[in-house]
């Protein structure tokens, strides 16, 4: 997808989150500056991002790009900044559950979650191709939350969190990055394959519009952006 689409998704994250590229004299893309919250003209997007494993062996560097968004957005300390928001209640939550404030603060900040090295797949399409192995429509979202739950940015790479009471630590850090969700959204860039073709579409797309569901007790929006143009 982001290699047909060229970076259009990237692209409209940063925009949410009031983010530009910045560019060097040879057309690369040498880091990110925040867009000041009045050139914005409205608040910004709180965006959480669940990339794929082939994303992550192949877009390393544009999953580092967006943690540095997320630390510029940081930076506002405007009263309508959400992230700063979010953060501090995800923070809260969790260091109430014993996480130190150091550590805390840290998972609160985490806003890119995927699978870690060398492992592929939600493990949604095992579940519903096989659902004598669940007994209830909560135990599927459980496996999304285990296996793509996993800490990427602020300093983590493929990291699950631990501390404080909770055991299982890394799903509640996500139930947390989704909390308030207004929309999910995948791309498509090419009529080549449909999104019934294979399990990808519904493993992603499903699949995070199922977590929202189930973290905030309701169905969300779910959109496909079409750039096929």
């Amino acid at each position: 997808e982001t290699s047909r689409h060229e970076g259009v998704m990237e692209a409209q994250i940063l925009a949410l989150m009031g983010v530009r590229s910045k560019w060097d004299a040879r057309g690369r893309v040498q880091g990110v500056e925040l867009i000041s919250r009045a050139e914005l003209g409205r608040p910004r997007v709180d965006v959480t991002v669940i990339p794929s494993g082939l994303y992550r062996d192949l877009f390393p560097t544009l999953m580092l790009l967006l943690d540095q968004a997320v630390n510029a957005v940081k930076t506002d300390t405007s009263e309508d900044n959400p992230l700063l928001r979010n953060i501090a209640a995800a923070r809260a939550e969790l260091e109430a559950q014993g996480v130190s404030p150091a550590d805390a603060g840290r998972f609160a900040s985490v806003r890119l979650f995927s699978l870690p090295s060398g492992v592929y797949g939600t493990g949604l399409e095992q579940a519903i191709h096989h659902p004598d192995t669940w007994n209830d429509q909560h135990d599927v979202p459980n496996v999304f939350f285990n296996r793509m739950s996993h800490l990427f940015g602020q300093g983590f790479w493929g990291t699950r969190a631990v501390g404080g009471t909770n055991w299982n630590l890394s799903p509640t850090v996500l139930r947390l990055a989704l909390k308030s969700a207004k929309g999910v959204v995948h791309s498509r860039s090419s009529n080549v394959y449909g999104a019934i073709d294979s399990d990808d579409f519904y493993q992603y797309l499903g699949g995070t519009a199922m977590a929202v569901r189930e973290v905030n007790g309701k169905p969300t929006e779910a959109f496909v952006a079409d750039l096929s143009n």
